[in-house]
């Protein structure tokens, strides 16, 4: 019975630590796929000026961090060949 709750204990102890690490995470990697000249980077490249002109009038509601306010900044990063 008490290695039961000892694994319990130990299972929730690691759940709390993901959620901690999730809530400290403040950076979002973003990956799309897709076939050639489909438009991937003109996509990133297009949701990046958004993310960085939002202060300017833009709207992104659809996107949670941006819409509740919590959205500080945003960067292009070039491609490492």
């Amino acid at each position: 019975m008490r290695s039961s709750f000892i694994k319990r204990l130990d299972k929730l102890k690691n759940k709390a630590g993901e959620i901690l690490n999730r809530t400290l995470d403040q950076q979002i990697n973003l990956a799309v796929t897709g076939l050639s000249r489909s438009g991937k980077t003109a996509f990133i490249t297009s949701l990046v000026n958004q993310l960085i002109t939002e202060g300017n009038g833009s709207k992104l509601s659809f996107f949670d961090p941006v819409h509740n306010g919590n959205f500080i900044a945003g960067s292009e990063l070039l491609k490492k060949i």
